[in-house]
């Protein structure tokens, strides 16, 4: 009989604990196959969207070449998620930006929450994980 209490309370845990979540994103909008795409998923909001700053961002950074494909985050906990990406065109490793500050290669967002005169906030950009998911961002260029 403790057995049978013990396996069913066993059982009773496991439905009631959080699984993993896949999250397959898109990037749509390149204008070229050249360099690189570095891509940044976020869990909060610190340093947001400077993926070079943040130290628990996990980072991916695919050829532009192969963004027809989807860009596959596994094994991640449901909670509230963000994107940056940065289309690296000529692969210096940095963002490239004119005189003033705009951006000179392609950003882009999760919700595509891109504003006109300032850097994107984690609010704006942030989406509820609670299972396997899809998303798709186009990259701007200004």
């Amino acid at each position: 009989m403790r057995l049978i209490l013990a396996s069913l309370l066993g059982t009773l845990g496991w439905a009631g604990a959080a699984t993993a979540a896949d999250l397959a994103l898109t990037i749509a909008g390149a204008r070229s196959t050249d360099g690189v795409v570095s891509i940044c998923l976020w869990s909060d909001g610190q340093n947001f969207p400077d993926c070079g700053k943040s130290k628990t961002a996990e980072r991916r950074t695919v050829a532009a070449s192969a963004l027809g494909k989807p860009i596959v985050f596994s094994g991640l906990k449901p909670g509230t998620f963000a994107i940056s990406a940065l289309h690296d065109e000529n692969d210096n490793g940095k963002l490239d930006t004119n005189l003033i500050g705009i951006p000179k290669e392609g950003i882009a967002v999760s919700n595509d929450a891109m504003p006109k005169f300032s850097a994107p906030r984690f609010a704006e950009t942030a989406f509820a994980l609670t299972g396997d998911a899809d998303q798709r961002i186009t990259l701007v260029y200004r």
